[in-house]
């Protein structure tokens, strides 16, 4: 079954009274876009086979499916390993630096560079890299993402979970995708 053909597309959820039907264009839309999923899931298959049994030994789960009155032994190096990596490769955080072209522009500099680390403690990017560093170790890949957020009214980082990225199939390097 393909993601169009399983996906519902009677009411979305709301009262079929309230919602109309989508149009030709919006129906092609859908089904354009659902088919690069499709098309995106397929390329991205063969690099991620492997990262479910990679996040079970990383929990201590090596031994699959097994009765409880068994005992399950594990000396998880995997877990000692990237705990160990991660204080490391987090502990200073990434400087980004403002250097004006003139000098007549090093004040505004200065004060872009304060509002910079001012939005690096008020968002927490220090968590969220983290999380993305450990995805990294973990998988490979590791993706923060920032973004203006209208609820907030300000710019916010977060950590996306590997998983959740979809790269261009057709992408020859990360520029392209």
């Amino acid at each position: 079954m393909t993601l169009i053909e399983g996906l519902d597309t009677r009411n979305f959820g709301m009262d079929a009274g309230r919602v109309p039907p989508p149009g030709k264009t919006e129906a092609v839309l859908v089904a354009s876009v659902l088919n690069m999923l499709e098309q995106a899931i397929s390329a991205k298959a063969p690099y991620t086979k492997l990262w479910p049994s990679v996040y079970d030994m990383y929990h201590g789960r090596h031994w699959g499916r097994r009765p409880t009155w068994k005992s399950s032994p594990v000396e998880n190096h995997i877990f000692s390993k990237i705990e160990t990596m991660l204080p490391i490769l987090t502990d200073n955080r990434p400087k980004i630096d403002v250097l004006p072209r003139e000098g007549a522009y090093l004040e505004y500099a200065e004060l872009l560079q304060s509002l910079l680390d001012y939005l690096w403690d008020k968002n927490g990017t220090d968590d969220q890299l983290v999380l993305g560093v450990k995805n990294m170790l973990l998988f490979g890949k590791g993706f923060l993402y920032t973004y203006w957020c209208d609820e907030e009214n300000d710019v916010v980082s977060r950590s996306v979970d590997p998983q959740n990225i979809f790269p261009d199939p057709d992408a020859t390097s990360v520029k392209d995708a």
